[in-house]
C-alpha cells in the first residue's frame, strides 16, 4: 500500500501489482530483464519524441524497452507523456494539476509551471485531474511509461497529459502548445499507444502495418483522419499524432520503428484475438544521417497503374464490375497512398479527382480516382465512351504533408501546397504552379483561393500550410 502525503497532491500508482511489479526490487528486476533483452539503437541526432505501448509489461514491456533504451546517456530534463484516456470522457486534453506522480521506484516531480502554461495556450487544454485520478479505476496508459523513464534518466521533471478526445483539432492544439515550451535536445515527448485490438494474428499484422508505415513517413495527417474514420486502429492515435506534429515543429526529419510485436508473439497459443504494439523514435538529424526509404515506383508499376486507370474508366462506362489485378501483400501498390488522377482530351482538362488522405491501397486509390475523375468532377460533363480512346491520363502519387514554416522553402514545380484554416481546406498539385508560371507567393495566394479563403490567409497564425511532393507520370 502506497502512502501519499496529504499536504501535497501526489498521484499514486493505480496499476502496480497488475500491469507491472508492485515492489521496487521486483520492478527493478523486471526492467533489467526487459532492457537486457533489447539491443540499444544508436540514434544520430536529437531525440524529440518516442512512441511506446501501454499494456502489461509481460506483453508489451519488451517493445517499450526498445524505445526507452534510446534515451540512455541523454541529458533529458523534462518529459511530456501524452496518453489516451480509458477512464473518463471529456473534450480536449487534461494536464495534471498536482505536484508529483508516484511509482514503486519513487516520486517524479511535475513541472507545474509548464503545466499551467500549457493550459493557457489553447482552449482545448485544461489544468485538472481528469484522467489522472488514481483511486477507483485509475488510468494506466500514462502510469506504465514512468518506471521506464525512471530507469533510463537520472533526474527529470514530468508533464503528464491525458487526451479526453483524440481528434485532429485536439492533437493540433496540443502539439502547438507543446512545441512552444519544449526545448529540443533537453525535453522529449512520449506518446503512449497500443495498436489494433482483438483481431487474428495475421490480420492484426496487416492492420498495424498501415500505422507503422504512417509513423515511418511521419504522415500524421493520414494517420489522424484514418483513425477518426476507424479505417486504421491505434488506441493512442491522438498522442501519436500530437507527438509527430510537436517534433516536426522542433525540426524532426526522421522517425524509425524500433520494434513491432503483438500479444500473440508472447502467447503463441492464443493468436485469435491479439493486441499490437509499436516502439518508435522521432528525431532530428543531419541530412546525411536522415532515415529514408525509396517510394518511387518502377516503370512496370507505373505502367500497371496507368492501364488500371484506363480499364477502370472503360469498365465503369459499360456498367461492369472492374476486375482488380491481384498483388502480393508486400507490393508497394498495396500500400495506402494519397493519389490524384487527371484526364485530358486533346490537351484540354477533362477531370481531376483524388484524395489527400492515404486511406486505400495505391492500386485501389487509382481506380477510385480515375472513375470519379471521369464521372464525378462537377466542373466538367462526364466522359463518354467515345472519348476514352483519346484520353490522356496523368497520375500524381502524393507524399505525406509536412508543415511549411518558411515560404522560402517552396520549390515551384517540385512542391504542392495545401492550406487548412478551420473547416476550409484547399490543395494545388505541384504541376499547377509550374504550368501557370507562378512564383511562391502567388502559388500560396491561389491555394488560399482554392480553399475559399482570402488570398493572404497563408500569413495568418491560425492557418496551417503544408508542403508535399508528387510522383507524376502519364501515358
Amino acid at each position: 500500500m502506497f502512502r501519499v502525503s496529504k499536504s501535497r497532491s501526489i498521484r499514486g500508482p493505480a496499476v502496480a501489482g497488475a500491469f507491472y511489479p508492485e515492489t521496487p526490487t521486483q520492478l527493478n528486476l523486471e526492467l533489467d530483464r526487459l532492457f537486457g533483452a533489447v539491443e540499444k539503437k544508436t540514434v544520430k541526432g536529437e531525440i524529440l519524441g518516442l512512441i511506446s505501448p501501454h499494456a502489461g509489461y509481460l506483453y508489451s514491456g519488451g517493445v517499450a524497452a526498445s524505445a526507452y533504451n534510446t534515451l540512455r546517456d541523454r541529458k533529458i530534463r523534462r518529459v511530456a507523456v501524452v496518453s489516451p484516456c480509458h477512464v473518463d470522457s471529456f473534450q480536449g486534453s487534461a494536464v495534471y494539476n498536482g505536484d508529483a506522480y508516484l511509482t514503486p521506484l519513487g516520486s517524479i516531480q511535475v513541472d507545474r509551471e509548464a503545466c499551467r502554461a500549457l493550459s493557457k495556450a489553447a482552449p482545448r487544454i485544461e489544468l485538472s485531474d481528469r484522467g489522472h485520478r488514481w483511486t477507483g479505476r485509475g488510468e494506466h496508459a500514462l502510469e506504465v511509461q514512468l518506471p521506464f523513464l525512471q530507469k533510463v534518466l537520472d533526474e527529470f521533471q514530468l508533464i503528464p497529459i491525458v487526451m479526453g478526445d483524440q481528434g485532429w483539432e485536439s492533437s493540433r492544439a496540443l502539439s502547438r502548445a507543446l512545441a512552444k515550451i519544449l526545448e529540443p535536445g533537453l525535453d522529449c515527448v512520449v506518446a503512449s499507444s497500443d495498436l489494433s485490438h482483438f483481431h487474428p494474428y495475421d490480420e492484426a499484422v496487416r492492420i498495424d502495418s498501415r500505422v507503422t508505415l504512417a509513423v515511418r513517413r511521419r504522415d500524421y495527417f493520414s494517420l489522424s483522419h484514418n483513425l477518426a474514420s476507424r479505417h486504421w486502429e491505434a488506441c493512442g492515435g491522438g498522442p501519436i499524432v500530437a507527438a509527430l506534429m510537436t517534433a516536426e515543429q522542433q525540426g524532426a526529419n526522421s522517425s524509425e520503428i524500433l520494434k513491432y510485436a503483438n500479444s500473440g508473439d508472447v502467447s503463441p497459443w492464443d493468436r485469435d484475438r491479439v493486441v499490437g504494439y509499436m516502439g518508435a523514435v522521432i528525431y532530428r538529424t543531419s541530412p546525411a544521417e536522415k532515415t529514408a526509404f525509396t517510394e518511387e515506383l518502377g516503370p512496370e508499376q507505373r505502367a500497371l497503374l496507368l492501364r488500371t486507370a484506363r480499364s477502370a474508366i472503360e469498365t465503369s462506362l459499360q456498367d461492369q464490375v472492374f476486375d482488380r489485378p491481384s498483388l502480393e501483400f508486400c507490393d508497394p501498390l498495396n500500400e495506402d497512398r494519397a493519389v490524384f488522377v487527371t484526364l485530358y482530351n486533346a490537351g484540354q482538362l477533362r477531370g481531376c479527382v483524388g484524395s489527400i488522405i492515404a486511406s486505400e491501397p495505391l492500386l485501389d486509390a487509382v481506380v477510385t480516382a480515375a472513375v470519379n475523375a471521369s464521372q464525378n468532377d462537377f466542373r466538367f460533363p462526364s466522359i463518354t465512351p467515345r472519348e476514352v480512346a483519346d484520353l490522356s491520363i496523368s497520375i500524381s502519387v502524393l507524399s505525406p504533408f509536412h508543415r511549411l514554416f518558411d515560404h522560402s522553402e517552396i520549390e515551384v514545380g517540385r512542391h504542392g501546397l495545401m492550406i487548412e484554416r478551420g473547416l476550409q481546406r484547399g490543395l494545388l498539385l505541384p504541376q499547377v504552379a509550374s504550368d501557370k508560371g507562378w512564383g511562391a507567393e502567388e502559388f500560396l495566394a491561389h491555394t488560399c483561393s482554392k480553399a475559399g479563403l482570402p488570398r493572404d490567409s497563408w500569413k495568418h497564425a491560425d492557418s496551417d500550410v503544408y508542403l508535399f511532393t508528387a510522383e507524376v507520370f502519364g501515358d
